[in-house]
């Protein structure tokens, strides 16, 4: 029974940290699809689709972080 419980903790702290990780690489990808269309010369649709898509998955994964209530304060998930 005690092995139990420590192998569903070991697998609750697994599943958190890639949740936490995959939240920094949404962020990143945002952010760079963000200063390509900042930098496009040209106002392309596919750059700003490809824009609002990763901005969406991003807030899609802070989403899901707030349900598991990873982190309590709105304001450290941003810093990511």
């Amino acid at each position: 029974m005690v092995k139990t419980k420590t192998k569903k903790r070991k697998m609750h702290r697994e599943s958190d940290e890639l949740l936490l990780a995959l939240s920094k690489r949404t962020y990143d990808n945002w952010k760079q699809t963000e200063q390509l269309q900042r930098l496009s010369d040209e106002g392309n649709d596919l750059l700003l689709l490809n824009e609002l898509r990763a901005k969406a998955a991003y807030y899609f994964v802070l989403r899901e972080i707030r349900n598991e209530r990873l982190v309590s304060n709105p304001k450290y998930m941003y810093r990511y």
